[in-house]
């Protein structure tokens, strides 16, 4: 949670997602809340969320994954994303868990496409940003690696 944030993403990081990916274009949220809201403006959304008091509360597109080891249930995310092509990744939640949970479905993820990372300002966020960006670098040096101090983006 960022000073100016609250809960939800910043105006900036909105800003940066805008700059980045088209109008009109498919996001894959892990997390949702206000800034889900803002999203589905301008994108279609799909999201991920382990709170049921916000499953299907801004658009029809939510998987309800119920945290287990720390991040979402797997084996539920991986078969819900497996159809979905999307855009760009957004990585918010889960709220009541561990982001690392990530790094363990990469090869179920279309790693192309831009990928943000919000709250990097605390410890362990900024160390899932720092591994899920040394990856992808090492695959495709060319990508950009974007730290904005409390959100990060890789290009």
């Amino acid at each position: 949670m960022t000073a100016n944030s609250g809960w939800s993403i910043s105006c900036k990081f909105l800003n940066s997602v805008e700059t980045e990916v088209p109008f009109g274009s498919t996001i894959l949220e892990f997390g949702s809340g206000e800034g889900t809201k803002k999203l589905c403006k301008n994108y279609t959304v799909y999201s991920i969320e382990e709170q049921n008091n916000f499953v299907g509360r801004y658009h029809d597109n939510y998987l309800h994954a119920e945290i287990v080891d720390d991040w979402y249930n797997k084996e539920k995310v991986i078969q819900f994303i497996r159809d979905i092509d999307y855009d760009a990744i957004i990585i918010d939640g889960p709220a009541h868990g561990l982001r690392k949970g990530i790094l363990d479905i990469l090869e179920h993820l279309n790693l192309e496409v831009p990928i943000f990372l919000d709250d990097i300002d605390r410890p362990d966020d900024k160390s899932v940003f720092m591994m899920l960006s040394a990856l992808i670098r090492d695959n495709d040096p060319q990508r950009r690696i974007c730290d904005f101090k409390d959100y990060g983006a890789i290009l």
